[in-house]
């Protein structure tokens, strides 16, 4: 209510500000500044992706079409986004109307809620991250686990009976949503070369936002209002839908833990093999 300028229009002039400072001042590469290749700086071992692409002469745009358009693991990640997205913006959008339409808590307490979603949503993106390196960076595995425990807290969630367990269940949300959202890019950065990563990413966050952030605001909403959508209304058919997106992640992200686990196996025989 009057502060359009506040809210859009001042942290869109600073998001730009900051923009062409990057591009302006930013390189590519730590080459670019003389420091040698990351892996030689931080001593790890460089991925087959790189290998493959520093010996060939190959474009950007085979790099491409070979890592990302003809990689099924980019893909798998692709559908898993949005099916997540479906997850995280409809708990995002419509957390607030739900809390103050169907559980009758009052307006001050539904917009805590969605606070403590984003609060929890900042904790989780930095805990989850560090517990998928735990795991020897079995990303896909660990989002699994966050995802089971976001089906279980949905069910807390809708039939929350105090402002104490909404509160409390809405964190609990945002620190497991972000978890496999972040999971998921860092996952797809392991199958393809640093030429290609930057693509990876875009495609997996286009079809995020078109299809997985459409359905949760317009989709959801129809099915929230009574409409039926795929045999389903209500709130009640709202969370149902919630609960089969977050399945539908488990099981394409359960199919990435698996050509996690062949390719992390692979690479630990391979640096055995090289060390014997």
């Amino acid at each position: 209510d009057g502060h359009v300028i506040g809210m859009f229009i001042f942290p869109s002039i600073i998001a730009l500000i900051v923009g062409f400072i990057g591009l302006r001042y930013g390189s590519d590469s730590p080459e670019s500044y003389g420091l040698g290749k990351a892996e030689e700086l931080f001593g790890e071992e460089i991925s087959e992706e790189d290998k493959e692409t520093e010996s060939t002469d190959m474009t950007k745009w085979q790099i491409f079409v070979e890592y990302v358009l003809k990689n099924k693991v980019i893909w798998l990640l692709c559908f898993a986004n949005i099916f997540l997205y479906v997850v995280r913006i409809g708990i995002d959008q419509w957390s607030t109307v739900y809390a103050f339409q169907e559980l009758k808590l009052s307006k001050a307490v539904a917009i805590q809620g969605f606070t403590l979603f984003e609060a929890g949503a900042l904790v989780g993106t930095l805990l989850w991250g560090w517990l998928s390196d735990l795991a020897n960076g079995r990303r896909g595995l660990v989002a699994c686990i966050a995802l089971a425990l976001i089906i279980a807290t949905l069910g807390v969630y809708q039939h929350a009976s105090n402002q104490y367990i909404y509160l409390a269940s809405l964190f609990a949300l945002g620190f497991l949503v972000f978890g496999p959202q972040l999971l998921i890019g860092v996952a797809a950065v392991g199958f393809v070369p640093k030429k290609a990563i930057g693509a990876a990413d875009g495609i997996k966050g286009t079809f995020a936002y078109l299809i997985g952030d459409s359905f949760a605001k317009l989709g959801l909403g129809m099915i929230a209002d009574g409409t039926p959508v795929f045999g389903l209304t209500g709130w009640a058919g709202t969370f149902a839908a919630l609960d089969i997106a977050a399945i539908g992640c488990i099981c394409l992200m359960a199919i990435v833990a698996v050509m996690e686990e062949r390719k992390i196996r692979r690479e630990k025989k391979i640096q055995q093999l090289t060390v014997a």
